[in-house]
């Protein structure tokens, strides 16, 4: 115990970047393994059930918040943008959850690296955010990405590719949710909203496919909601201690996890195009990162969080 004690020590005193990237590759590895943890219990159990009981743990996970700080927790400006964020993070939930039952994992995370693409394009509709050359090119290579992991014309755009698209579409609506909620909310708001809203919308979605967890099925169902949870954790204080530009690159490492743990437990080999496309939608991600970080230094950008749904 001594050890770790020592260990959490040095680590809590290491420069933010170390700090950051280790909590950024430790996101990862842990959301490589949820999607182990998520094709576990959707073996028996409907994806909306398991989406339910993912939403619920976060719920459990906030009750020590809520305690502590009261109903003030609660305290919002706007309740309809707390519904909207809420129902696109329900949907991004049960899209993805169903869609790790029929897609590969490397694919899979392949994919989800593209919701800020739908969120860029989304804040330059909806919000009237001002996009330039650079950015539209960017945008442009990383569709051009999905396409090569997606490939149609290899008829490989099959239901779990699709909903693998319809979570980054979602995704894209709760980043962009975010944007402007936080203007006046907290983090803590934000995600307890979403949270405690989109369970009875999870509840009723998994109704007619509800079945009783057994004991043998609860400690599945734990683990992904506490992992996931510690996943967001991770992933927001690896933002809070380093630059965003520095530490998101790492976030690439997750393919790599998900390729191997893809091919230890499910035989499982990405093609060359998954690499080659996810490639091209990750580099065009981390360029508009960096654009927006260098308009957020000269006063012009928006304020995004870079949590994920």
């Amino acid at each position: 115990m001594k050890p770790l004690i020592t260990l959490a020590h040095r680590f809590r005193g290491a420069p933010g970047w170390v700090r950051g990237i280790v909590y950024m590759v430790a996101t990862g590895v842990v959301l490589a393994w949820m999607q182990v943890a998520i094709r576990m219990a959707a073996e028996e159990m409907h994806p909306f059930e398991v989406s339910f009981f993912r939403i619920l743990l976060g719920v459990l996970v906030f009750v020590p918040v809520m305690v502590r700080d009261g109903l003030g927790v609660f305290r919002t400006n706007n309740l309809r943008l707390h519904v909207i964020r809420s129902a696109a993070f329900v949907g991004a939930t049960f899209c993805f959850y169903t869609a790790v039952q029929l897609v590969p994992l490397a694919k899979v995370t392949a994919l989800d690296f593209s919701g800020p693409l739908f969120a860029t394009v989304l804040a330059v509709v909806m919000l009237g955010e001002k996009i330039r050359v650079r950015r539209i090119a960017a945008l442009l290579i990383g569709f051009a990405g999905m396409l090569v992991v997606v490939r149609p014309d290899a008829g490989e755009l099959d239901t779990g590719t699709i909903l693998m698209l319809g979570t980054s579409v979602c995704w894209g609506i709760s980043i962009i949710t975010i944007k402007v909620a936080s203007r006046t909310e907290s983090s803590t708001t934000i995600t307890l909203y979403s949270m405690v809203l989109g369970a009875p919308f999870a509840l009723l979605a998994a109704l007619p496919f509800w079945q009783t967890p057994t004991p043998e099925q609860l400690p599945i169902l734990l683990v992904i909601g506490i992992g996931t949870t510690v996943a967001n954790w991770c992933y927001a204080q690896a933002f809070r201690a380093a630059d965003l530009t520095l530490v998101l690159p790492f976030d690439f490492l997750r393919l790599i996890w998900a390729a191997v743990i893809g091919f230890l437990l499910y035989s499982e080999i990405p093609t060359l195009w998954v690499w080659v496309g996810a490639t091209m939608i990750f580099g065009s991600v981390v360029y508009i990162a960096y654009r927006e970080s260098r308009l957020r230094a000269e006063g012009q950008g928006s304020q995004a969080s870079p949590v994920a749904p």
